[in-house]
């Protein structure tokens, strides 16, 4: 799965772009006079989404459990089940504030759970789809008495919850200090929204995600794969 990180990379850039590209459009006047309703910002006031993740994990060294006295042995690739939840959230006019957990359950080695938590705080300029900020992340492993943490820095784009389909993508970087050694980690995404017709805020979502890095006496320091699930805005 080492191929998921460049192929997310990859979707976040083109997403980052189309939507760029169409909010240009969306300010272009057309050629006739029409009313000048209120602008919806992007995102609006926030959204809560759940999804379900399948992913493939890899990399990094399978720590001992604490009290033991085993040498730490390599990860061998695995697949990895788990869930996330996103909850973002309108602060004022140009600045939003997110949380995301993220939970994995690996099928294999030590059979660990890995828990991704970030706290993030956003610039979004008016009427743009982008937002730039920094965040907080929290990395934990169930097995071993390992926790990562520190700052990074990112960007986001929001997706315009209309009738329809909406791209997203979010990538954040976390440059961390951990065990003496410096490292880091990154956190990308990138999918589409989809909104139905006269369902109120409800929508579906669908994309891919990778994360990778960290200190690689740790594992795994890959998780990449697939998600879908559902959400509602307000």
């Amino acid at each position: 799965m080492r191929q998921g990180l460049p192929l997310c990379t990859l979707l976040f850039a083109s997403l980052l772009w189309i939507g760029a590209r169409a909010a240009a459009q969306a300010d272009q006047p057309g050629p006739f006079p029409s009313p000048s309703p209120s602008v919806v910002p992007a995102a609006g006031n926030g959204y809560v989404w759940l999804g379900f993740n399948g992913a493939g994990s890899s990399g990094g060294q399978v720590p001992p459990r604490a009290g033991s006295t085993a040498t730490p042995r390599p990860f061998v690739n695995a697949s990895t089940t788990g869930f996330s939840l996103h909850l973002l959230g309108r602060i004022s006019d140009s600045y939003l504030a997110a949380l995301k957990f993220e939970d994995y359950s690996v099928h294999g080695n030590d059979t660990p759970f890995v828990s991704y938590s970030q706290g993030l705080v956003l610039y979004n300029p008016h009427a743009s789809n982008l937002a730039f900020g920094v965040g907080y992340l929290s990395l934990q492993r169930s097995t071993s008495s390992v926790s990562v943490n520190g700052g990074g820095f990112g960007a986001m784009l929001l997706p315009r919850f209309k009738s329809g389909a909406s791209a997203y993508a979010s990538a954040f970087f976390y440059p961390i200090r951990s065990r003496g050694s410096t490292s880091s980690i990154s956190s990308l995404e990138a999918g589409v929204i989809f909104s139905p017709p006269r369902r109120g805020g409800f929508f579906y979502h669908a994309g891919a995600f990778a994360k990778n890095g960290g200190n690689a006496s740790v594992s795994p320091t890959q998780i990449s794969g697939l998600t879908a699930g559902v959400g509602t805005s307000f």
